[in-house]
């Protein structure tokens, strides 16, 4: 706040940059989209996320690529290059085509 010498009033200087960013303001893009949404009880049902019920302590290992596993790459994309279906009949001479794409 600062005030002002002529008119003796206080004015509250904004945060607010004067070409902000479309972030800066009210949440940007995700703001916008939860405005969009409708309303549930209370508003906040949709974007709460309570901690599970069972506490887990599974540990994921993620191994790098080997050329051992190009074979079964292949394959899955042969079996799946047909929106999600099979696609051996799509590429009967070539069946590495679908993974080379």
């Amino acid at each position: 706040m600062f005030l002002d010498s002529k008119t003796k009033k206080r004015k509250e200087k904004s945060f607010i940059p004067d070409d902000p960013e479309p972030w800066v303001i009210r949440g940007g893009i995700c703001g916008e989209m939860q405005r969009l949404l409708p309303m549930l009880e209370g508003g906040s049902d949709l974007f709460t996320q309570g901690a599970p019920q069972v506490p887990t302590s599974s540990v994921y290992t993620i191994r790098p690529f080997t050329a051992a596993d190009k074979a079964e790459l292949y394959e899955i994309c042969l079996s799946t290059c047909d929106d999600g279906q099979d696609g051996h009949d799509l590429f009967p001479k070539e069946p590495n085509m679908a993974g080379d794409r």
